[in-house]
């Protein structure tokens, strides 16, 4: 394969090192004196746009570790707000993330911390019956339950 040519254009340089830093294609369009539609351009045009592709993947890159320190920052250290009585700052609380902390946690632990929401298999069992008796015909308790709602039931055995 050959060797892709790399971005040399001052204005790409300027928008893949404000984007590196800012982490926004409107702001960092606006450091490097661009507007936002000429990043999506410089994409798609060729004979350029894969190098460029691979270099604003690379600032994306770049940014991951910088966006999970300050959401790393903001959970476990926290963030001063200030506090304003009639208009005049009295004072200072500091805040903590819950949700970027449970972020975190789940990042780190995904079989932990992962949104339960499945049914287990031993409860479908006993609700509707074994699966491979209703393959052959045989309907089992599926067909309980659908019997006893159609007469106007709750669908469950007394």
């Amino acid at each position: 394969m050959a060797e892709l040519p790399e971005v040399t254009h001052p204005k790409k340089l300027a928008f893949l090192a404000a984007y590196a830093i800012r982490g926004t294609i409107v702001s960092a369009a606006k450091d490097a004196n661009i507007v936002p539609k000429t990043h999506y351009n410089w994409l798609r045009q060729e004979p350029e746009a894969e190098a460029y592709k691979l270099a604003f993947e690379a600032a994306k890159a770049q940014l991951g570790p910088m966006l999970e320190d300050e959401a790393v920052r903001r959970a476990m250290d926290g963030v001063d707000e200030p506090i304003y009585q009639q208009g005049v700052k009295v004072g200072t609380k500091r805040r903590y993330s819950d949700v970027l902390l449970i972020f975190l946690l789940k990042g780190i632990y995904p079989d932990k911390y992962r949104e339960r929401m499945g049914i287990q298999q031993e409860n479908l069992a006993a609700l509707y019956g074994d699966p491979l008796e209703q393959r052959n015909g045989h309907g089992g308790r599926r067909q309980q339950v659908a019997a006893g709602l159609a007469q106007g039931g709750n669908g469950r055995s007394a």
